[in-house]
């Protein structure tokens, strides 16, 4: 129905192929499953990451785990971040602009921001157009006060 305008954006292909099928599959075999199969898919793309580098899922050079369980991974954080109702209709209206043309990254931004009313520029930027997964360094320390807790 819609396809990529280059190789760059790839991803727009493969990864909503390989969502697609789990999300079939949450359907005919539950919950339980589709969560296991996007937990693995999540653990695919930073496996990924640790072995051959780090690549944004928009790049002419993305390896083949970049493009289809992460980036299915990260089109089910979109669909979280939206709502079942906003995801579904952003997906309709993007499918419904753009039918039979060659499509972009920000092509699908601009489509989800019309049906949702939401700027997604921060998503798109961090899960799309950066390399790798964020990390985050945590410390925390413990006081012993009268209450007795920890704070972190």
């Amino acid at each position: 129905m819609v396809t990529c305008k280059d190789w760059q954006h790839v991803w727009l292909n493969e990864s909503f192929a390989s969502y697609f099928d789990p999300l079939y599959h949450e359907e005919t075999l539950g919950k339980d499953h589709f969560a296991f199969t996007m937990y693995e898919a999540q653990k695919a793309g930073i496996n990924t990451d640790k072995a051959l580098g780090r690549k944004p899922i928009v790049s002419a050079g993305s390896f083949t785990t970049n493009l289809y369980p992460r980036g299915a991974s990260v089109l089910h954080m979109l669909r979280f971040q939206l709502g079942e109702e906003l995801f579904w209709r952003a997906i309709n209206h993007y499918i419904t602009k753009h039918q039979f043309s060659s499509v972009e990254t920000n092509d699908l931004k601009v489509a989800i921001e019309e049906a949702t009313g939401q700027n997604l520029y921060w998503f798109f930027d961090q899960w799309m157009y950066r390399a790798g997964y964020p990390q985050f360094a945590v410390s925390s320390t413990c006081r012993i006060r009268q209450a007795h807790f920890c704070s972190m």
